[in-house]
């Protein structure tokens, strides 16, 4: 009998301790909502015409800051049985039931932040500036990708398409997901570049709180706003074979050539080799190229060309890793 009861006490203790723990937690998880709700209740807006049925928490969840240990953003509908915000005492209003969405802010058991219908700032009875709402960020992120290095370079007007609009869980931020298309690879400002390839399709995701465009990343790898890979990336090292593609887009360009770049080269490395360099020759005829670089980091490309087609002569030049040719 008294084995069975103390084996009774082990099963009731840990289940007692973890119902109060849950409990524990959904009073810490309530009390912000409380709060939010004694708020709204209390506010301009709700009581001048708020429906106390209609209220609804949709969402409160809880964020970890080093500034505010306890910061909670609750959610709330309700309805109102005219339209407009505040206290609208003395205005002619219509009669017509208007839905409701706003977001409070509890800050260490403080409300510091109600926004309504994200139009309204409830705390100081002002409306919230124009560029402060969805349709506005949307067309502020517009107007900085028109005009943004990788795009503005080489862009492809009507290929761009708002892909997908989401709220940030922060005041008036958004970020806004946009498909576009450039004429050639690559990202920023490309001038001095031999362009090569054919079109590339990107997607950037641009970040716009209140008003400002704050981040704005390209395929997850670009950052077009400090112009640079993420993550201490670099671009891509120039080859020796790009060095030769290159160098042959150049001269096709250049000298006018009814020729494609060639698809297929034989390869051949030189067999008098120097410590720390390389010497490699591409055969594919008309063409009879050597490509003589360090072998270091990045290195620039010396690259000398035989064209021996109906239009025959002979070029040497540079190429460095930003694929600029000089002769």
């Amino acid at each position: 009998m008294i084995l069975a009861t103390i084996m009774l006490i082990a099963v009731i203790a840990p289940a007692s301790i973890y119902a109060l723990q849950n409990d524990l937690f959904n009073i810490t998880e309530n009390i912000p909502e409380a709060v939010a709700l004694a708020y709204l209740k209390g506010a301009p807006t709700f009581k001048f015409d708020g429906i106390k049925e209609s209220i609804k928490v949709v969402e409160s969840w809880q964020a970890q800051t080093f500034a505010y240990p306890s910061f909670w953003q609750v959610t709330i509908e309700f309805d109102s049985k005219h339209a407009g915000y505040g206290d609208r005492t003395g205005q002619l209003l219509a009669e017509v039931i208007t839905h409701h969405t706003i977001k409070i802010h509890v800050t260490e058991g403080k409300v510091s932040l109600a926004i309504i219908d994200n139009k309204w700032d409830e705390l100081n009875q002002k409306p919230i500036p124009i560029n402060h709402i969805q349709e506005e960020a949307e067309q502020i992120a517009l107007e900085w990708l028109y005009g943004c290095p990788t795009f503005s370079f080489d862009d492809v007007p009507e290929t761009v398409k708002v892909l997908q609009i989401d709220t940030l869980r922060m005041p008036f931020a958004w970020q806004i997901k946009v498909g576009f298309t450039c004429n050639y690879p690559g990202y920023g400002d490309r001038t001095g570049n031999v362009m090569l390839g054919k079109t590339q399709e990107h997607i950037i995701m641009i970040t716009v709180i209140e008003g400002k465009v704050t981040r704005a990343i390209i395929d997850d790898v670009w950052d077009e706003m400090t112009q640079k890979m993420l993550g201490g990336q670099t671009d891509q090292i120039v080859s020796s074979e790009s060095a030769r593609d290159i160098v042959i887009a150049y001269l096709i360009n250049t000298y006018k050539l009814n020729e494609k770049l060639p698809e297929v080269w034989v390869t051949e490395e030189s067999t008098q080799r120097l410590l720390g360099y390389c010497s490699l020759k591409y055969i594919s005829d008309p063409w009879y190229i050597v490509v003589e670089y360090p072998v270091v980091w990045k290195p620039t490309y010396t690259v000398t060309v035989n064209h021996k087609g109906s239009e025959a002569f002979t070029w040497k030049g540079t190429v460095d890793q930003n694929g600029t040719v000089i002769s």
